[in-house]
């Protein structure tokens, strides 16, 4: 058995393997194209005279989306990526008000939260300003103090909230 590799440097990589077999006369060529995503890679596997495919769509939840496509499923915001990979942009409220990921929108005495923890998305309403309830300015301080500390992490340093 025997390898041919060729690597070309730009934003994929070209991959040609042939191999030949134990059998007299039989050869086969193989063409791999890794296509690297932002968190995951994907590798497209092709044989002789096959092409990659130009858009592949993106499934949930038994629907079908083309790339650029954004849709909503409950309160999360998602977009159709490449290769039928799909990210979450953020969350909507009940009034389909768009809030990115790490904002608090406060109406009607309810603050609607879009957060991140890990890499899960969550959507919270909250009740404020009424009786027994936290004010509404509590949810801001701490939208703001949450902020602040990811910044500060970014750039080494760390806090604590109280």
């Amino acid at each position: 058995m025997y390898h041919h590799l060729l690597l070309l440097s730009f934003s994929t990589i070209l991959i040609v393997v042939k191999c030949a077999s134990t059998l007299p006369r039989t050869t086969a060529n193989i063409t791999v194209w890794p296509v690297f995503a932002s968190r995951n890679s994907t590798t497209v596997v092709l044989s002789d005279s096959e092409m990659v495919p130009s858009t592949i769509d993106c499934h949930k939840d038994g629907k079908t989306y083309k790339q650029g496509e954004i849709w909503s499923s409950g309160h999360l915001r998602f977009k159709c990526m490449k290769l039928g990979a799909y990210t979450i942009l953020g969350c909507r409220t009940k009034n389909d008000r768009p809030l990115s990921v790490g904002e608090t929108y406060i109406d009607d005495f309810i603050a609607y939260q879009c957060f991140k923890r890990g890499s899960t998305t969550y959507y919270r309403e909250s009740a404020c300003d009424l009786v027994g309830q936290p004010s509404c300015d509590s949810f801001r301080k701490v939208h703001i103090l949450l902020y602040r500390s990811i910044i500060n992490y970014k750039n080494n340093f760390h806090i604590q909230i109280f």
